[in-house]
């Protein structure tokens, strides 16, 4: 466990567009810190093909994308990270400009 600053708290937020590298930091924060993740499940899983590479081919000219390696970092076989604290944003929030969760890492 990393050492904190006594009085500061560290809040990872995630969402549904959370996925990927984000993914892979997510994880290291819950495993190395006292960190509270907050927000919405993400988009992606724990356990997640990446390290992307393309290629194009070469009649179409289309590009191919990839993916070269399978990060394991649980035995659980979960299909997303569910946050400590889970807040959603509602229709109302956003129309009205309004991101619940800094609102709610603002109040602690």
């Amino acid at each position: 466990m990393l050492k904190q600053h006594p009085g500061i708290k560290t809040y990872v937020i995630i969402g549904r567009k959370t996925f990927s590298s984000a993914i892979l930091n997510t994880m290291d924060f819950k495993k190395l810190t006292d960190a509270v993740i907050v927000g919405e499940e993400t988009a992606g899983k724990p356990n997640h093909f990446g390290e992307v590479r393309s290629f194009q081919l070469p009649a179409s000219k289309l590009t191919v994308a990839y993916s070269t390696k399978y990060f394991r970092r649980t035995d659980d076989e979960a299909g997303t990270i569910t946050p400590d604290v889970r807040i959603e944003m509602s229709f109302a929030d956003f129309t009205k400009g309004i991101d619940p969760v800094y609102e709610w890492i603002k109040a602690q």
